[in-house]
């Protein structure tokens, strides 16, 4: 049986009353390579989040911990860049007015729970961060929840979806990826540097075809376990028709 995290996390909701700065951070963004140039376009941009946030717990989740969790929920968000030492307001491009308020609180989740997962300083920093936040990314990077550190980033036992709203539980690491599920699906994270790889059904595959790897040799399991061969065929079963939770799909992905 696996071992609960301390104390639940103890928030106030009275810092969270008014309209205010709750952070600041730098993102790289990735842009794949076209016709005109071979390599991809790493891009460093910078954002400031302004507004407020309330504590709600995850309803309806099997898992004893993550049932009593509580995770802010955003609002009243509006976000700036950081252009030459000054903030602009930031206009999503490409997209309706009324989609703005689902790409901010998009922005917000995502970059709290990049906090959380930990990654390189060259692709995501964060610079300034609301104190009640603070204690909610604190409370996963936590002693009680630390695992193990590969390349000077350590990996936790639960982190957080990128809509903040499920608590993922690390299910195996290799040396090539790590896996946190719940609901039998799988996210996939890169090893080296914990950048998203797949949060869908592409994650799932890349499990199985892990598992597969480290049977062969062609891959080093360095945390967990594989299931045996007749848990495989009923995972791949399984994922014929998955059955998981109806949720917003985020617009932006930013971990």
């Amino acid at each position: 049986m696996n071992k609960r995290m301390g104390p639940i996390l103890k928030t106030d909701n009275a810092e969270s009353d008014l309209i205010k700065k709750l952070m600041e951070f730098e993102m790289t963004q990735i842009f794949p390579a076209d016709g005109k140039q071979k390599d991809p376009v790493h891009t460093k941009r910078q954002f400031c989040v302004y507004g407020t946030y309330r504590w709600e717990k995850m309803e309806h989740n099997g898992d004893a911990y993550a049932a009593a969790f509580p995770y802010p929920v955003f609002e009243h968000l509006h976000v700036t860049q950081v252009s030459g030492g000054k903030e602009v307001p930031y206009e999503p491009q490409g997209t309706r007015p009324s989609d703005t308020p689902k790409i901010f609180k998009t922005i917000a989740t995502r970059a709290l729970a990049t906090e959380i997962m930990g990654t390189t300083t060259e692709m995501f920093q964060m610079l300034f961060l609301d104190e009640g936040l603070r204690k909610f990314v604190n409370h996963f990077r936590s002693e009680e929840n630390y695992v193990l550190c590969i390349s000077g980033l350590p990996i936790y036992k639960y982190i957080v979806s990128g809509n903040l709203r499920e608590c993922l539980e690390l299910s195996m690491v290799t040396d090539a990826f790590i896996y946190y599920s719940q609901y039998g699906m799988f996210d996939a994270l890169g090893t080296m540097d914990h950048r998203l790889v797949s949060d869908n059904e592409f994650a799932d595959n890349c499990y199985l075809d892990s598992v597969e790897n480290i049977r062969n040799g062609t891959e080093k399991l360095l945390w967990g376990k594989i299931p045996e061969q007749h848990d495989i065929e009923s995972v791949k079963t399984e994922k014929l028709c998955p059955e998981e939770p109806e949720q917003d799909k985020p617009t932006l992905e930013f971990r």
